[in-house]
């Protein structure tokens, strides 16, 4: 197992906060500009095992916004 501190420490992930910062991100440069499309790609990033239950139904939500090409309400 590599140490925290000879720079190759691999954490649990991205927290739900930090993922849902990124997927709304509007930086260019990645895969899709659609908010909805970035929060399912980084999804297998998520590390957060304190997750709320608003969250399940967010992500239920842009799964059926990318899926029709909707909104998120």
């Amino acid at each position: 197992m590599p140490r925290a501190d000879d720079g190759h420490f691999i954490g649990p992930g991205l927290s739900w906060p930090k993922l849902i910062r990124a997927a709304d991100s509007g930086l260019s440069g990645g895969s899709t500009t659609n908010p909805h499309a970035r929060l399912l790609l980084l999804l297998p990033a998520l590390g957060d095992d304190a997750l709320s239950d608003d969250d399940a139904p967010s992500i239920a939500c842009r799964r059926r916004a990318r899926l029709h090409r909707g909104r998120c309400t």
